[in-house]
């Protein structure tokens, strides 16, 4: 199973240590996690490259018309890497998930 985890960025903060736990958790039972930080990386980012988590981090940081181009590169993503299934972590990731669910029909939580 191909399960993409979606959070914004990977600083120091409560969802990113626990998107870690997960992945790691994941890859131990045959999972193959692919972490996405849809805005940027972060100071994580080291940690998860070390754990051998997966990363892909498109750096929509700036904003503006550049965040027209988050549900492209996400759909782009699940496509590339036969993704089985979206988990979604913080409000706006959800937002992201449920208009790739619908767009896509890849589920999403």
């Amino acid at each position: 199973m191909r399960i993409l985890l979606l959070i914004h960025n990977l600083d120091l903060g409560g969802a990113q240590s626990a998107v870690l736990n997960l992945a790691r958790g994941l890859a131990q039972q045959d999972v193959r996690p692919l972490v996405v930080a849809w805005r940027r990386g972060g100071a994580q980012a080291p940690r998860f490259r070390e754990a051998g988590i997966e990363l892909d981090l498109p750096d929509t940081e700036r904003g503006g018309w550049r965040r027209l181009q988050v549900p492209g590169l996400l759909r782009a993503l699940i496509a590339r890497h036969r993704i089985d299934l979206v988990h979604a972590h913080m409000s706006d990731s959800a937002a992201w998930a449920a208009l790739l669910q619908r767009r896509s029909g890849c589920p999403a939580v």
